[in-house]
């Protein structure tokens, strides 16, 4: 569990999760290989046909997300 990490999830019915992510880290599956990407790292995550993440710093990034489950403990 990342501590300092607060994720909000909206699902698509309207929905919003709130906790904290039991897993430090996010597969992707991208062009440039299978990369690991720290959750301390993200701003946001869209889906469409791939996962889009948006990092702190307003990069993105694009590949397919192959996390089997999420993990978060709700507040």
């Amino acid at each position: 569990m990342i501590a300092d990490v607060k994720l909000s999830i909206r699902l698509h019915q309207g929905d919003l999760l709130v906790g904290t992510p039991l897993d430090s880290y996010i597969p992707l599956k991208t062009e440039y290989g299978d990369l690991k990407i720290g959750m301390s790292r993200i701003q946001e995550i869209s889906f469409d046909e791939k996962a889009r993440i948006t990092f702190n710093n307003q990069d993105q990034l694009q590949g397919v997300f192959t996390l089997k489950k999420f993990r978060l403990k709700c507040e």
